[in-house]
């Protein structure tokens, strides 16, 4: 992360769900809701499905394009792991409306009526990885995660040092 510098993009890559994270809080919110059986059944379904493998999308990545950090988002969410991905001189800037949210996350949000803020901590919200890069490589990025099947999104960028390690907007 020591390559990152103040207005380096962060691109977003999509999650297939929620990726082995916030499953007790999961479990709880089904198990409590007054959603049908079916209903219920549904969410489960998208509760199991299978974490996307990112390896051979980044490794290919990396290969392509200048690639300064990355992040897995794990617990902790885009709150605690991007910040992770870069230098402590410097902050992060991420723009909630440049991807949207799947159905899966703004259900659970619902069903717990939980804060947006605590949605960012606990759960990924439909970014499994995020990748900062130059902003002369957004294509070539996009590129290469679309050969591989993945949707990415220019999710934020680098800033200089503010209040807080990431800000969203």
């Amino acid at each position: 992360s020591s390559k990152v510098r103040k207005n380096n993009i962060i691109i977003g890559i999509e999650s297939s769900g929620a990726h082995s994270n916030g499953y007790s809080l999961i479990n709880k919110l089904i198990k409590v809701s007054r959603l049908t059986k079916s209903e219920k059944e549904k969410l489960i379904k998208l509760a199991l499905k299978p974490t996307h493998l990112y390896t051979n999308v980044i490794l290919d990545l990396i290969k392509k394009v200048k690639v300064k950090s990355i992040a897995n988002i794990t617990g902790g969410g885009l709150t605690e792991n991007i910040p992770r991905s870069i230098p402590e001189k410097l902050s992060s800037e991420i723009y909630l409306d440049s991807w949207k949210m799947p159905p899966f996350f703004v259900t659970l949000q619902k069903l717990g009526k939980i804060q947006i803020s605590d949605m960012l901590r606990i759960f990924n919200c439909g970014i499994g990885m995020t990748v900062v890069i130059e902003p002369k490589d957004l294509n070539s990025t996009l590129k290469v995660l679309s050969e591989h099947k993945f949707k990415g999104f220019m999710i934020g960028k680098v800033i200089k040092k503010s209040a807080t390690t990431i800000t969203y907007l």
